[in-house]
């Protein structure tokens, strides 16, 4: 039943967190390296995703040859990328996606964690970035429905922080029409 709506859906977003690293060792941080599976993305493709998030705390677990080879994989089977890219700006740029007619504008943005993106530097965008606020603004001038995946947040903590609500609501306010947070680990509230 869960893949029918997925294929179904006029866009399908998928948190792509993890890492097919191939040759690459992991890079010391804190916590988990996590690998998928290499068939993963044609998998993803299969089921009817459209599009994939990379702006995750797992997605330099590899590093920036395994980024790079990662997003090269998902584009091969047909999704767009965002949210990791081979700087801050590519990074922070939207995907464009035609649904009936409307122009969908998606971003996606996480804390500053191991392997945020610089300048020259590949890595995911930065959701606290100074132009992330900006990005979103511009985003609602040149599309019709701009949707933000925002990874972060307190893990196992039901109710999302009042701080993390109002970082969200700036996203809102800067012309997102939905805005999809994840990372916490257990359902946490929503409200339209």
């Amino acid at each position: 039943q869960l893949c029918g709506w997925i294929s179904q859906a006029d866009l399908s977003i998928v948190n792509y967190e993890g890492v097919i690293p191939g040759e690459a060792s992991t890079r010391p941080k804190v916590g988990a390296s996590v690998r998928m599976d290499p068939v993963g993305p044609a998998l993803l493709a299969k089921m009817g995703f459209d599009s994939a998030s990379l702006a995750n705390n797992h997605t330099m677990d590899f590093g920036p040859d395994a980024l790079q080879k990662n997003r090269d994989l998902l584009q091969q089977v047909g999704l767009t990328v965002f949210g990791a890219a081979s700087n801050e700006q590519h990074a922070m740029s939207p995907v464009f996606h035609q649904v009936h007619g409307q122009r969908i504008a998606v971003l996606g943005f996480g804390e500053f964690e191991f392997g945020v993106a610089g300048p020259d530097q590949p890595g995911t965008s930065w959701i606290s970035h100074p132009h992330a606020i900006r990005q979103v603004e511009q985003a609602a001038a040149e599309a019709d429905v701009v949707i933000v995946v925002a990874h972060g947040g307190v893990e196992f903590v039901p109710v999302p922080p009042c701080q993390r609500r109002q970082q969200l609501h700036a996203f809102i306010d800067a012309g997102a029409s939905l805005v999809i947070g994840h990372h916490p680990h257990v359902p946490q509230g929503w409200e339209q």
